[in-house]
This record gives C-alpha cells, structure tokens and sequence, in this order.
C-alpha cells in the first residue's frame, strides 16, 4: 500500500528527491529504510534514479512499469541536465 502511495506521489509531483520521499511517505522513519525501499523499487524498475542537482540530492522518477501499476501516464522520459535545478525547483 504505501508503494503505491509512493508511486501516486511521484506521478503527481512528476519527481521527487529522496528526502521529499521520507518527508511524505515515511515520516519519522530511518532514512537507510528508506534509501532501501527506493533501491528495490528501483531495482524492479518501478523507479528511475537521476542524479545531477548542485546540492548532490538523487530525484527519483517513474518508470513505464511504474505508472503502470497506478494506472497513470508518463509525461516525460528524460531530463535534460540544463533544466533538472529548473524541473525540480
């Protein structure tokens, strides 16, 4: 349940970094557990890991499998590293 909330939050936002994920999803959790639960769903590609802000943050994205499984659409595929600051911001 709280994999779904997780993906319906990242749709919604259309990225989200790691420590949005713990403040929205997992409050008051360890942020190991977290950085966990979002490397297996990224290793079972409901998650795409982007890398590149100046503040060395990870953002995480949707995958096809993962709007899948929420039953949404993929507005966008790929980040330009010129634009990320601007697209997370």
């Amino acid at each position: 349940t709280r994999d779904r909330v997780l993906l319906k939050s990242v749709h919604v936002y259309g990225m989200l970094s790691t420590k949005q994920v713990a403040a929205l999803i997992f409050p008051g959790v360890a942020s190991t557990t977290v950085l966990r639960r979002l490397r297996i769903l990224e290793k079972n590609r409901f998650l795409k890991r982007i890398q590149g802000l100046e503040s060395q943050d990870i953002l995480w994205v949707l995958t096809d499998r993962g709007v899948g499984c929420i039953d949404g659409d993929v507005t966008k595929r790929s980040w330009s590293k010129n634009l990320l600051e601007h697209d997370f911001k």
